[in-house]
């Protein structure tokens, strides 16, 4: 589930068409850090606010947040740099910046346990049309990773 719902806050942190959002905690199931991390991010981060047309949000049914639970939130919600914060990494020498992925251009991402990694062992993805809107940070400026 971490997966699918990292992916759907993701998106939401850029969405130009959904104005409102609910989501009801089945079982209770955002219990995780994790889970108000990808939430704070989908919904009420800098990115968000400057780029998503969501106007209302509804969590139901949620029992409680913990102290840490709410730590982990508010350190995406405060920072300047939430993409950051989510993947775990440092700020980068060179600034971040929204890009265009080319067609034809290659992507090697892979998640484990709902953190993002990139490996050489695993293959790469062509894109197979231009995808707007690919948020670069944490560049080393080193690396060709990352085209400028």
């Amino acid at each position: 589930m971490m997966a699918k719902f990292s992916v759907i806050m993701s998106a939401m942190a850029i969405n130009q068409s959904a104005k409102k959002f609910s989501i009801r905690s089945e079982k209770r199931a955002i219990t995780r850090a994790d889970q108000w991390k990808w939430l704070a991010y989908g919904l009420f981060s800098k990115r968000a606010r400057a780029y998503s047309a969501l106007e209302s949000a509804a969590l139901n049914q949620i029992d409680a947040l913990s102290d840490v639970d709410m730590e982990i939130f508010l350190s995406v919600l405060n920072s300047d740099h939430p993409e950051e914060v989510l993947c775990g990494t440092s700020a980068g020498v060179v600034a971040e910046r929204n890009a265009t992925l080319k067609r034809g251009s290659s992507i090697r991402w892979h998640f484990s346990r709902g953190e993002a990694v990139v490996n050489d062992r695993f293959k790469l993805i062509k894109a197979t049309s231009a995808i707007r809107c690919v948020r670069t940070f944490s560049d080393d400026g080193e690396s060709d990773w990352v085209a400028r």
